[in-house]
């Protein structure tokens, strides 16, 4: 009787309310969104068999938010924990007025792709809460940070879904000891340590998971091959075997006129040398070697280095709803039919695409954008509350370091870049929200 009760206030809650908003694209959708990469951390998490390619704390996340049965209760409970990483923000600015979540929520809903990023069995949702979770520590500071036991945790978790969350850490970092000062530190020692010790404990465990995988200490065991396919993808490694071929030995000069100059091809397709070689498990050695020879060659790094500065271009110009068309793959489809086929018959019959609502959605983003970030600019010469003007410094440079990273370590790509650019139009809607109080 106690649980339905508890229940039944749940229900009426802002919290479970912004849940369901931030669900509605999937919803309308008729199914969650998926990307090529899900299958792999779908069958990663059922099979409980780390990925060579992805981290492993997310297909964990779906195994047990799915309880093997729906992939909707992991879309819920993303959402949730969006939704409530939301609350958090508010609560930091003293924003935390009734309704005030529901309204930060539509908003957002309306003018960004967030609740395509909740509504898709990928880890970019993480990327978003952390980068929340993280503007409402600089903005609360230790009071906000230290009155809620669960907020460390969840921060801790979301850096443990990505790779690319180590750059951002590298962002918030300096910030972080800003905002802080260092009495501050010193006073919150215990709270540091706590993070540090997550954080510890999260690269021990990937390094083990990953030894237990391919038998070396590597929290990425695909690093080599994604930095080799990078090379090709710029047309570093081409000139490399092109100046050097007549009289070295390495592998790929056999191949030397059949290097696909495409990321993904280079990466997964059978054709190519690569994966001839071996791929991630058995190939990391050719590759590693490859890549060392690579660094030292001026006119190979000065073909990388205009191919990265013209892919990190693209990736600031990448805002977009892009609903891509995933489930026919050999990995997304497959997996599904193996695993959710219910979900699969749903996802062909996904009603995004068909009624081309991303074309819709795009300008309404992009809109958004622009004027947030006109706001931005403005609000670092006039913040309207204390801690504005380093959050607004904090989020430039996060979104900046995000792009740099995908462009030196992959390929331009929306999804890549909404999951930060989403939290880009948060600062105006809360300006608008304290002007109403």
């Amino acid at each position: 009787m106690k649980f339905l009760i508890k229940l039944k206030s749940f229900l009426f809650t802002e919290i479970f309310v912004a849940t369901i908003l931030l669900m509605l694209p999937a919803i309308i959708n008729g199914s969650p969104f998926y990307d090529f990469d899900s299958g792999d951390y779908i069958d990663s998490g059922i099979r409980l068999s780390s990925s060579l390619s992805r981290p492993f704390f997310y297909s964990l996340f779906i195994l047990v938010t799915s309880l093997g049965f729906s992939l909707w209760l992991t879309v819920f409970c993303q959402s949730l924990l969006l939704a409530w990483s939301l609350k958090q923000l508010l609560v930091s600015l003293e924003l935390n007025r009734p309704k005030a979540l529901i309204i930060l929520t539509l908003a957002l809903t309306i003018f960004t792709p967030i609740g395509r990023l909740s509504g898709q069995i990928m880890s970019d949702v993480f990327t978003t809460i952390l980068l929340i979770l993280g503007s409402a520590w600089l903005i609360g500071g230790p009071k906000w940070l230290n009155q809620n036991k669960f907020l460390l945790p969840l921060i801790a978790f979301s850096f443990s879904t990505h790779l690319g969350h180590f750059f951002l850490l590298m962002v918030f970092i300096p910030f972080m000891a800003y905002r802080h000062g260092k009495s501050g530190i010193v006073e919150n020692w215990k709270t540091f340590l706590r993070l540090g010790l997550y954080l510890c404990a999260i690269i021990l465990g990937s390094l083990a998971i990953n030894h237990g995988k391919v038998k070396r200490l590597t929290l990425s065991p695909a690093a080599e091959a994604f930095q080799i396919s990078k090379l090709a993808h710029t047309g570093a490694l081409q000139e490399y075997l092109k100046e050097n071929c007549e009289q070295s030995s390495n592998f790929y000069c056999a191949y030397k006129d059949s290097i696909p100059n495409d990321f993904n091809t280079f990466l997964w397709s059978e054709k190519s040398p690569m994966v001839k070689a071996g791929s991630i498990r058995n190939g990391w050695q050719i590759n590693e070697s490859t890549i060392a020879q690579i660094k030292v060659s001026d006119a190979a790094m000065k073909v990388h280095y205009k191919g990265v500065q013209n892919d990190f271009i693209q990736q600031c110009k990448s805002n977009s709803w892009l609903v891509g068309w995933f489930v026919d793959s050999e990995n997304t489809g497959t997996v599904l039919q193996r695993h959710f086929p219910m979900h699969l018959s749903w996802a062909k019959n996904a009603h995004f695409d068909k009624l081309q609502l991303h074309a819709l959605l795009d300008p309404i983003f992009r809109g958004a954008l622009i004027v947030s970030l006109l706001y931005m600019l403005f609000a670092l010469f006039k913040p309207s509350f204390p801690q504005e003007r380093l959050w607004v410094l904090a989020l430039f440079a996060l979104v900046f370091i995000n792009h740099l990273s995908v462009a030196f370590l992959s390929i331009p790509d929306n999804r890549l870049a909404a999951r930060v650019t989403v939290v880009l139009v948060i600062p105006i809607l809360l300006r608008m929200m304290r002007r109403m109080t």
